[in-house]
């Protein structure tokens, strides 16, 4: 079956190997999208719905329904309260689906699949004679060892996996926006954390360069130092192309810090890590115009000045273990099976 599909943050790795992909929307049987709100992807479902080609958009980040909902805006972009125009969305957990019903969007257009970021790509590979096997938390599949495509996904209906005892690592997740503002507030919290013993630094790649007004131009030259001691790296990357990495090093840490709260809740929701969102001001509003922070029940939260004093209240006293594991359920759908078998049941419909 041949499908036109855009695969963003690697949500289809897993499933588009089993369908034809086409550049040519017309001879597809579905068109498959991660947006519907933005260019070119509005057009090309208004292109799809012309020539009754089925469109479907599968949620790309934890935090992707909110461009619908109809409670929330974003001032910086406009974004929130948008119309929904593709025949179906697939959404990772029942939260996203509770946010689209109550924002006008009809029941029948939504299915929840679970979250593939922390299926499919949340794993590790060990040596098996001629295979590489992938080792879920409660389930193994085997992968072609020469694409490295997963192959007869044998998963477990809860990913609940427990971290190692002992972690000593703070985590610190940065937000990835291009902007001076985004720049600032990431610097305003590194100031706080910067002399810490424990802290692990995670870049993406717009702050990875030695710009000269660049905050964090400094991480790059201490990189040698800190991989010694063994407390911290910068990587380069973004976060949905090194998740096997993330989930690595989420084995290790007894925190994550970030200023960019989304995806990464989710996964340290699903491997029990403690989140700390700094209260940072991400241009979100209720229709009364009232400041939204990004926090979650699973999630601590402070003023920025207080960031290492709620680190070590955290690492010395947690008590959000059952809220992350509620959220990671609600949030990520860690209880709906295997994504890639939710999605593909739902495209072979269009064969």
């Amino acid at each position: 079956m041949k499908l036109f599909i855009q695969n963003y943050n690697n949500v289809l790795n897993d499933v588009q190997q089993y369908y034809e992909k086409t550049t040519n929307l017309l001879e597809a049987k579905a068109c498959v999208l991660w947006n519907d709100l933005v260019h070119p992807q509005k057009k090309i479902i208004e292109l799809a719905k012309e020539h009754n080609v089925p469109s479907l958009v599968i949620e790309h980040g934890m935090k992707a329904v909110t461009d619908y909902q109809s409670d929330l805006r974003d001032i910086s972009n406009g974004m929130g309260g948008k119309p929904m125009i593709a025949d179906k969305i697939l959404v990772w957990g029942n939260k996203s689906r509770e946010i689209l019903l109550s924002s006008n969007v009809p029941k029948n257009k939504i299915e929840v699949i679970g979250s593939p970021i922390i299926w499919e790509h949340n794993y590790v590979y060990e040596s098996s004679g001629e295979q590489r096997v992938v080792k879920f938390m409660g389930g193994k599949h085997v992968t072609d060892p020469s694409t490295g495509r997963n192959w007869d996904l044998k998963g477990c209906k809860s990913f609940i996996p427990q971290r190692e005892e002992g972690g000593k690592i703070v985590a610190y997740f940065i937000h990835h926006d291009y902007t001076d503002y985004a720049r600032l507030q990431n610097g305003r919290v590194w100031d706080q954390i910067k002399n810490r013993d424990d802290v692990f630094v995670k870049l993406s790649q717009p702050y990875a360069s030695k710009e000269k007004d660049n905050p964090f131009s400094d991480l790059v030259s201490i990189k040698d130092e800190r991989t010694r001691r063994e407390k911290s790296i910068i990587i380069p990357t973004n976060l949905p192309s090194n998740l096997v990495f993330i989930k690595s090093l989420l084995r290790r840490c007894a925190a994550v810090v970030t200023t960019n709260p989304g995806t990464i809740n989710g996964i340290c929701w699903a491997m029990d890590v403690p989140v700390i969102v700094p209260k940072i001001d991400w241009h979100l509003r209720d229709l009364e115009g009232k400041e939204i922070f990004d926090v979650w029940p699973g999630d601590y939260t402070c003023e920025v000045k207080d960031l290492n004093k709620t680190i070590d209240e955290v690492i010395k006293k947690d008590t959000k273990k059952e809220d992350r594991k509620q959220c990671a359920i609600d949030f990520m759908g860690v209880n709906e099976g295997s994504p890639t078998k939710n999605i593909r049941g739902i495209l072979d419909e269009f064969k």
